[in-house]
């Protein structure tokens, strides 16, 4: 088994040669983009946990859902 170092600089690695088009697939196919290309609101907002409100910001691909 991998120690999170070690799995980290693989993950890493394998990330540097990808495409911009190659990412947006990887996004795509992990559903974290949406087909158009806009982030899925699931990773866009924190709901609100033992009361207290916060929001999350996402930048994937240069753009921000308002």
């Amino acid at each position: 088994m991998l120690s999170i170092a070690e799995l980290t600089k693989r993950v890493q690695e394998q990330a540097k040669p990808r495409t911009h088009e190659e990412r947006v697939r990887l996004l795509k196919k992990s559903r974290i983009l949406n087909e158009d290309g806009t982030v899925n609101k699931f990773f866009t907002t924190i709901q609100p946990i033992e009361g207290h409100r916060r929001s999350v910001q996402t930048r994937l691909t240069g753009c921000t859902e308002n």
